[in-house]
């Protein structure tokens, strides 16, 4: 039987090697037909990620060796020092949350690719952690690493020397969402955010020490690893937490929340605490701050990302639902209104406070730009505060905050970007230290914001102290590829009642030309004779358009000059379509079963929840009942066409109307009672003999908000950008264009409409990455190859990995899978 079973063996060996030297005799065949070159082909490393969602980067005492260009793998002794390496490398932790792993990315390697630890194993392997791993940080001068599991509510530790995973999870008091690891008093620590309960649990973390060289990394079981001494400490949150930032140097952390417009400042550390108090308690770790970041009006929306600005200017903080991301003022801690911060101001142009994207953003990472201008004994330093971040449509798009130019003396020459990035210390002695000190935003008031001269700019813009000189640009937009010029496009699409379409037929009788609205932007049907001059609706087919008036210095013989130089660059243009009804209903009035008749005060309407203030309702408007009238005695009267239940509005409170009989035998002569129209009525607000301005975005814009139960005028309304209706013959200044409606021969009637679109004054500059939901985004300061940027994405199972300075140039980047 032995014998038999050998020789089973022995012809199944043999079919083997055949079947190799035949796939190796078709491959050389195949090359010889293809081109002498083969053997120059690169070889791509099997696919090892799977469902991605964060990346953390060593770049402590352990480095990685040379990577194998055959089978991406990594020699079995323990990773070595980084200071017994002639060039060190740091590289990346990828967790992935299908697989339950953790895998090497070798960040220096060209290009940057996936780590297979163990060559024993088919397939990339890589480091076993817990049951749905979320997130991973780096502990302990990066000799260990933490990785959170929500599945199981626990912490993995990984000892970094051997890539190996400790065997004892450590518990968590809840879910976890996302960890972050700092000093305190020189030893590790770690601070998890968790759910259910919501906490901020901040507790000693973990360090590991390099075994022998002799170990076997693939095999070793962590005994060298030990947690800092101390106990937990639990931090109550105010809500449902979403993310979480710490500022290393400063000890404090930032958090965000699902169901909430604010972020908690925490201190972290006695020494982060300092003079400032609790908010509860009397010791650190505690919350010392929340900053609303809603407004006066709040906001039911809450954020999904939160981010220290890398020189401590601001805190940005990502709201996807209204696609922006809203920045503070760090040392004022006061969310920078970016409608009055950029000049010209943007009031009136938008609702939202932050900076409007492109698309739904999933993710961001600050990013300071330096570039030096000019190296002598006057330095001319450049500054651009901003942020790159991932949308939802597979694109990264570069978000400019603030532009400085800084002028100082430099004797002893400039920091290196690596020195200037890395190295906080010589950053902070070294006289380009005082470039980061800037004023509060705005620059200026509303009043002096008007002023758009270049003398009144460079008086507000350029700082001049003994030593040295900004010049700010405040930005606040996404970033301006080509400067292109916006353009009003298309042909207006009426909508026309039937009695106006009568109308036309007689004014055009005997003729074979069918007036409408055909032409560009005509305001409504006008007869033939009417002189071409007159039949388009604006004075000029363009938009008009604002410019960034950009602050710039030079410096000639030691001589620091400023001047202004602008650009068409309008920031708030969009791609929208506008609609201009004439005598169109107010959106949000709408026709919902909500209205009231009050019972005891005649002509007294209640709205049923609805603002009236911020609907854009005025003295002097038409509310139509739409309900039918009851059954009642009496109700009778109140029976006739569409029109005959129209009535004045003659006083507006916040929630509730006056109204009145209008005068003509058309329309209802009685106040409508509570006793024919039930609770629950539909009616309808429209304004008289005026047109209404609603943008499929931007929507009705009202100069009225709430006061209490009054309306009072809004502030930005006298600024002349908020306007969202219009009488024939008058000037419609609307957020970024102005029109002028005409009367024609053929009058306006109810409901006539038309639709025009606006293309945006400024191509986006973004690059196109095919990515289907990006998770995290990553700046590498350096691990030994200069500054990267990496995009942690789910959808695809990637990371995209790019030299920072490469980013949006061609395919400069590396998909790592």
């Amino acid at each position: 039987m032995a014998r038999a079973e050998s020789a089973e063996q022995h012809n199944m060996l043999v079919r083997m090697k055949n079947a190799k030297k035949i796939a190796m005799w078709a491959g050389l065949g195949l090359c010889a037909l293809a081109s002498a070159g083969c053997e120059e082909q690169v070889r791509s490393s099997p696919q090892g990620l799977n469902g991605p969602v964060a990346l953390a980067v060593v770049d402590g005492q352990v480095c990685l060796p040379s990577v194998d260009g055959e089978d991406f793998s990594i020699a079995s002794r323990p990773l070595p020092r980084c200071e017994d390496m002639a060039n060190p490398r740091g590289f990346g932790l990828v967790v992935n949350e299908i697989s339950g792993k953790l895998g090497v990315v070798a960040l220096a390697s060209d290009p940057p690719r996936l780590v297979n630890l163990d060559t024993r194993v088919p397939g990339v392997t890589q480091i076993e952690v817990g049951t749905r791993p979320v997130d991973v940080t780096v502990s302990g001068q990066g000799t260990a690493a933490l990785v959170a599991n929500q599945g199981d509510r626990s912490l993995t530790g990984v000892d970094l020397w051997t890539l190996r995973p400790l065997s004892e999870p450590i518990a968590l008091p809840g879910t976890p969402l996302a960890l972050e690891s700092f000093e305190d008093a020189g030893a590790p620590t770690v601070a998890a955010l968790l759910a259910q309960p919501n906490l901020l649990w901040v507790a000693p973390g973990l360090s590991c020490e390099r075994p022998a060289d002799a170990v076997d990394r693939r095999d070793h079981e962590p005994v060298d690893c030990t947690r800092a001494s101390g106990e937990a400490v639990e931090v109550a949150l105010p809500g449902q937490p979403a993310d979480l930032n710490i500022d290393q140097e400063a000890g404090m952390a930032a958090v965000v929340y699902r169901d909430r417009a604010d972020l908690s400042l925490i201190a972290l550390t006695d020494e982060a605490l300092g003079d400032q108090s609790c908010l509860e308690g009397d010791a650190a770790p505690c919350e010392v701050a929340r900053i609303d970041w809603g407004g006066e009006e709040g906001s039911i929306w809450g954020a999904n990302q939160v981010a220290f600005d890398p020189t401590g200017a601001f805190i940005y903080v990502l709201e996807s639902a209204e696609r922006q991301v809203l920045v503070i003022d760090r040392p004022n801690r006061t969310l920078i209104d970016a409608r009055q911060a950029s000049e010209p101001a943007t009031v009136g142009a938008t609702e939202i406070g932050g900076i409007a994207l492109v698309r739904q953003p999933l993710a961001m990472v600050p990013v300071l730009e330096r570039r030096v201008l000019n190296e002598g004994p006057t330095a001319l330093v450049a500054h651009r505060y901003g942020l790159q971040v991932a949308s939802d449509n597979g694109s990264l798009y570069r978000v400019d905050v603030l532009d400085v130019e800084c002028a100082f003396e430099a004797p002893q020459g400039l920091l290196s970007d690596a020195e200037f990035r890395g190295d906080p210390e010589l950053r902070d002695a070294h006289p380009e230290a005082r470039c980061l000190e800037l004023p509060a935003l705005p620059l200026a008031s509303a009043e002096e914001a008007a002023d758009l001269s270049d003398s009144a700019l460079l008086a507000r813009r350029v700082i001049t102290a003994e030593t040295h000189t900004l010049a700010i640009t405040p930005i606040f937009a996404l970033r301006d590829a080509n400067s292109a010029q916006g353009r009003l496009v298309g042909r207006a699409s009426c909508e026309q009642p039937e009695a106006l379409r009568e109308a036309m037929s007689q004014a055009a009788a005997g003729s074979q030309i069918t007036l409408g609205c055909g032409s560009p932007l005509i305001d409504q049907p006008v007869a033939l004779e009417v002189p071409d001059d007159l039949r388009n609706y604006i004075d000029a087919p363009r938009a008009d358009l604002l410019e960034l008036a950009r602050a710039q210095l030079s410096v000639e013989e030691g001589q620091v000059n400023a001047e202004i130089q602008r650009q068409v660059f309008d920031v708030r243009l969009r791609n929208e379509r506008w609609t201009l009804t004439y005598e169109g209903a107010l959106p949000a009035v709408g026709s919902a079963e909500r209205g009231l008749i009050a019972r005891e005060t005649p002509g007294h309407f209640l709205s049923g929840g609805i603002d009236y203030c911020g609907a854009g309702v005025e003295v002097g408007d038409r509310l139509r009942i739409l309900s039918s009238p009851g059954d009642g005695a009496g109700c009778a009267g109140f029976a006739g066409d569409e029109g005959f239940l129209t009535y004045e509005i003659t006083a507006v409170g916040a929630t509730s109307l006056t109204i009145a009989p209008l005068a003509g035998a058309d329309t209802a002569q009685s106040l409508p009672t509570r006793e024919c129209f039930d609770q629950g009525l539909r009616y309808e607000v429209r304004p008289d003999a005026q047109w209404i301005a609603v943008g499929e975005q931007s929507g009705f814009a009202s100069v009225w908000e709430r006061d209490g139960e009054s309306c009072v005028r809004k502030d930005e309304a006298d600024l002349g950008r908020l306007q969202g209706r219009v009488a024939s013959g008058q000037v419609w200044e609307g957020p970024y264009l102005t029109l002028r409606i005409r009367e024609g021969e053929v009058g306006a009637r109810e409901g006539l409409s038309y639709t025009f679109r606006v293309d945006r004054a400024f191509s986006v500059a973004g690059l196109s990455l095919g990515t289907a939901l990006p998770a995290e985004l990553v700046l590498i300061d350096d691990v030994g190859v200069g500054s990267q940027l990496a995009l942690v994405d789910t959808g695809t199972s990637t990371v995209y990995v790019v030299p920072l300075d490469r980013v949006g140039v061609g395919s400069a980047g590396t998909f790592v899978r």
